[in-house]
């Protein structure tokens, strides 16, 4: 059972961050607003002020899909 309180507390937290970076809202919004298909790359890289660089990526796949929606839905 999701605990209330803890909900709360994560909207908070987004509201923070959605108001320190609007372009990565914007960026997250355009996304979502095309349905997600199977095959899509989604990619993330990670870099630190040393200048390391961490990178991944994933293919979508169909069992994907359901929590990329479920993940969509809670949309704060």
């Amino acid at each position: 059972m999701i605990n209330p309180a803890k909900m709360l507390k994560l909207k908070e937290h987004w509201q923070t961050f959605a108001t320190n970076h609007p372009r990565f809202v914007s960026f997250m919004n355009a996304v979502a607003s095309e349905p997600m298909e199977v095959g899509t790359i989604i990619e993330i890289s990670v870099t630190k002020p040393d200048g390391s660089v961490k990178c991944t990526n994933i293919k979508v796949q169909p069992s994907d899909l359901e929590m990329l929606d479920a993940l969509k839905s809670m949309k704060m």
